[in-house]
């Protein structure tokens, strides 16, 4: 415990004291400069780290209360719309499950599992059927690769959907035959000649 400074102080007790004071005020400045905006405003104004310490960590319990607030509500609000990749969906939830570890709130490989699957829309209810099916527990990395199987399943099946439609002919233009010597017809239909 560092003790104040009297007459009857020795030059090495100044000579300490001084150097402690400026590494103290250094350091104290590293704290506030290493602390939140958001946090520190509004605090009481106090040249002693504990007080200050102790004053940032009861701010910071508020905030962090508010944070797991906003990671639940992410969380539960979470459903895939096709646009981006399914592994990109499914990693956004392990991200918020390893934000919500770093608050004391464990939510079980299980649970982002289930919440995954029933995020997902109507063109994934075989990967949903099969799932509740089987009576083995899928890991996320399980779940990750059977939703991008499935994903590009469906991509080929949309795009060969797609080359079908464009490449079949009408059924009334199947079953109609030009005669030999009609007329070559131009974009609009009209004859040549």
């Amino acid at each position: 415990m560092l003790t104040a400074l009297t007459d009857k102080s020795t030059i090495e007790e100044k000579e300490f004291f001084v150097k402690w004071d400026r590494a103290y005020h250094m350091c104290m400045q590293a704290l506030k400069g290493s602390v939140f905006e958001h946090l520190s405003s509004g605090l009481q104004k106090t040249e002693i780290a504990k007080e200050l310490y102790k004053a940032v960590g009861e701010r910071y319990q508020k905030s962090s209360k508010f944070k797991v607030g906003n990671l639940m509500s992410e969380l539960k609000s979470m459903k895939y719309d096709s646009v981006g990749g399914v592994r990109d969906f499914i990693m956004k939830m392990v991200h918020i499950q390893t934000k919500s570890a770093s608050h004391d709130i464990t939510l079980p490989n299980k649970f982002i599992v289930h919440h995954a699957l029933n995020s997902l829309p109507i063109e994934f209810t075989q990967i949903k059927t099969t799932y509740n099916d089987v009576n083995e527990v899928w890991s996320v990395n399980d779940l990750i690769s059977k939703c991008v199987f499935e994903k590009e399943k469906l991509k080929k099946e949309k795009s060969e959907s797609a080359l079908l439609t464009t490449n079949s002919k009408p059924y009334y233009q199947k079953n109609f035959k030009k005669p030999k010597n009609a007329p070559k017809q131009d974009n609009k239909g009209h004859g040549n000649g």
